[in-house]
């Protein structure tokens, strides 16, 4: 739902406006935290396998690797400063069913107290298929519920489950705003780093798992969606090479045009300027068509923002009102949903708070039934507009599915010099999953206009 709310006035009168678990678990992670070495921790690497450094989005990587499953774990090297980051020795137990794999600490909060009662942002865990259904019952993802007081099963393989723990009181230093600054900090960076996890390690996402304060695998679907949608045009160099991508098949393919960055001397040309400018597509020609905006599209980004222009997009989601569903009814702080009598109600007693409080009555605001609407020159049409922000009640779509804008950038900009803006594309989740509804629009430039004599 958008965040940009919709606000309903009504000129005709009042009528007018319906139109972590269990403390055993905690005990045990301390206990367990001297086989999860200090010494092992991010900034040295001392006693971890194979670390490495990588390079993701102009951002330095280390990659670490825990000795009992060889599971790696890709983290920011700016981790190095603040955080105490440790893979578990071999066979290291996890509540007598599991492995316990890596455990993260703020630094400043383990260095006060380094018998590990304070500092833990996250442990991640597994356990084998048997032993989980032992102790919770399930043999197969999804797995929608939080386990124990904060238990969350982020996916599995074949074989294990794979468990994100988090601490079930506040861990950094309350007196101390840097140790709570670097602790929100690496919170901020695990849902980054928990996704690279699952992904570098072939673990399938338990879709079901409830967001925390780490890690939403919501928006881990989100994110797959925008990529796979940004990799498709990225790859659409060609007619053919659209076409055989793993086309989105969009509701709506988003905005095409002419662009002299198009080359050519490519064979298709002829064949793309024809499908992108079909009007009418049936659903034998539908793949086709769809594959010439995306060319197009391709193009068109390179001429505004250069050759290398899909080697460096970034993005940012934007949460807009589903595609679908129907108009209702409401609250706005709380997203709650209410009916036309509930939404009246909320309604008049805000108009008739705002009367008292300027010494005017209702029907100085608004329109009696009775009344002509050339009488609203004499209402206080001025307190519509000074106090419709505050409105508390809205009309907007209400649907069960979810549809987010993601906003694009290339290379760091968002309008080309010669003005077009606003590149952008929709997801949504209809389907049951995350996918390109709308493809790729954006904004052109108003055409100059000569001026007369």
């Amino acid at each position: 739902m958008t965040e940009t709310t919709q606000k309903r006035l009504c000129v005709r009168g009042f009528a007018w406006w319906r139109t972590v678990g269990l403390l055993l678990t905690m005990l045990l992670l301390l206990l367990a935290l001297c086989a999860c070495s200090g010494r092992e921790h991010v900034e040295d690497g001392d006693g971890l396998n194979n670390p490495g450094s990588t390079e993701t989005d102009g951002q330095e990587m280390k990659t670490l690797t825990e000795p009992t499953l060889s599971l790696t774990l890709t983290v920011p090297t700016a981790w190095d400063d603040i955080a105490e980051l440790s893979a578990c020795d071999k066979g290291t137990a996890y509540l007598g069913y599991g492995i316990m794999l890596f455990h993260l600490s703020e630094k400043n909060a383990l260095a006060a107290y380094p018998d590990g009662g304070m500092g833990s942002v996250w442990w991640l865990d597994a356990m084998s298929w048997d032993n989980f259904k032992e102790w919770r019952g399930y043999d197969a993802l999804p797995v929608p519920e939080i386990l124990g007081i904060a238990e969350y099963v982020l996916g599995a393989d074949d074989e294990y489950v794979y468990l994100l723990v988090l601490p079930s009181d506040v861990q950094w230093l309350e007196n101390d705003p840097v140790s709570k600054a670097q602790y929100e900090q690496l919170c901020a960076d695990s849902q980054e780093v928990l996704e690279r996890f699952l992904n570098d390690n072939g673990i399938v996402l338990n879709e079901k798992c409830p967001d925390s304060r780490v890690f939403s695998a919501e928006k881990m679907l989100q994110e797959d969606a925008a990529r796979d949608y940004i990799s498709y045009l990225s790859g659409s160099i060609d007619l053919a090479s659209a076409k055989k991508g793993n086309l989105p098949h969009c509701e709506f393919p988003g905005m095409s045009a002419l662009t002299a960055a198009l080359p050519l001397e490519d064979a298709e040309r002829e064949a793309v300027l024809k499908w992108a400018n079909t009007e009418k597509v049936d659903s034998t020609t539908r793949i086709d068509y769809y594959a010439a905006i995306a060319v197009r599209q391709h193009y068109l980004v390179l001429e505004q923002f250069g050759d290398n222009a899909w080697e460096n997009v970034s993005y940012t989601f934007e949460k807009i009102d589903s595609v679908d569903g129907a108009l209702g009814y409401r609250i706005i702080e709380t997203g709650e949903s209410i009916g036309a009598a509930e939404y009246d109600k909320i309604l008049r007693e805000y108009w008739d708070d705002v009367a008292k409080k300027e010494g005017v009555d209702y029907y100085d605001i608004f329109l009696p039934e009775a009344e002509p609407p050339e009488k609203m020159a004499d209402k206080r049409v001025d307190l519509i507009a000074k106090y419709s922000e505050g409105i508390p009640v809205e009309l907007t779509t209400i649907s069960d599915a979810q549809a987010c804008q993601v906003n694009l950038s290339f290379n760091g900009k968002k309008a080309s010099a010669q003005g077009f803006g606003d590149f952008h594309f929709i997801i949504d989740n209809r389907t049951g999953e995350w996918k390109a509804y709308e493809g790729l629009t954006w904004a052109e430039p108003y055409p100059g206009f000569p001026i007369g004599d």
